[in-house]
This record gives C-alpha cells, sequence and structure tokens, in this order.
C-alpha cells in the first residue's frame, strides 16, 4: 500500500520523518515530497501525481498553513487534502496540540473539520504519541478490492 504523507515540513520535522520510518519499517511505501529528488515536472505536479498514485492519504496538521498559490489562493497542503477528499481518496488526519496556529491554519482546521464534509481526526502533542496513533489507523484502512474482470474461457 501506497501513503501519501502531506503537511508542511516547518514545525513538523521530526514528525514527518519518523511517520515515513515507521511506515518503511511495517512495509508501506511513503510518497513525501522530502523524497521527490530533481524532476522534469513541476514541483505541484509532482506532488499531485504522487499523490493520485497513492492508496490512502494522510494529512499531518501542525501550526503553520504555508504559502498560498497565485492561482488558487491555496496552500500546497490543502490543494493535496482538496485533491484527496475529490478523489476519494482514504483520508486520515491528525493534529497537533500544544502549538499556536497561525491565522490560515486555524481556518484551514475549521474546514478540514468541517461536520459535513471534513474528517475527524486524532491529536497529538508529540511525534512519540503520533506513531501509534498513526499505526492504529493506517491499519484500520480497508481498501476495497481491485476490480475483477471476468473472461470467457474456451472450452476444450
Amino acid at each position: 500500500m501506497r501513503v501519501f504523507l502531506s503537511s508542511v515540513r516547518r514545525g513538523l520535522e521530526e514528525e514527518r520523518d519518523q511517520a515515513s520510518a515507521i511506515l518503511r519499517a511495517i512495509g508501506f511505501e511513503v510518497a513525501r515530497f522530502e523524497e521527490f529528488g530533481a524532476t522534469p515536472a513541476a514541483s505541484r505536479s509532482a506532488c499531485l501525481d504522487a499523490l493520485s498514485s497513492s492508496d490512502v492519504y494522510v494529512l499531518i496538521l501542525g501550526p503553520h498553513y504555508g504559502d498560498r498559490m497565485p492561482d488558487t489562493g491555496y496552500s500546497p497542503t490543502e490543494e493535496e487534502y482538496n485533491a484527496a477528499l475529490a478523489a476519494g481518496k482514504p483520508t486520515l488526519v491528525f493534529k497537533k496540540t500544544g502549538v499556536e496556529n497561525d491565522d490560515d491554519q486555524a481556518a484551514f482546521i475549521v474546514r478540514v473539520g468541517d461536520y459535513a464534509g471534513g474528517r475527524f481526526w486524532q491529536e497529538f502533542d508529540t511525534p512519540a504519541k503520533l506513531m501509534p496513533a498513526l499505526l492504529t489507523a493506517i491499519q484500520g484502512v480497508q481498501l476495497a478490492p481491485p476490480d475483477v474482470q471476468w473472461h470467457a474461457i474456451d472450452p476444450i
């Protein structure tokens, strides 16, 4: 299973690095921007392409919203969140407590938690508390079985 790890890096460095390491240690493939390296695609395209080829979207909310894209007005993280929802990806959200959120992040958190279309989240205050919550949540994701195609077999 391929997991897309989404968040602003600033303020969540340890959480992102440890989440990636622990998911890989138990056999998941992880997509995160830190490891994309040099690519001919635009950064936005590389991230959204990696998201589209992932099975599960993991959003980690910290204190910072990130820079808004001039054409959409959204941060890359919010663009990824919107794309994951639009694609119907299983979406797991984790929110760091004990931090002061900037105004844009506070507003994004409200949108993420919207009762009608948002998601519940698991709160954590240290990377050590995030890891078991992440593992529990990811193991609970039930992916739909692949489409089965039936083909007639010629009689012998």
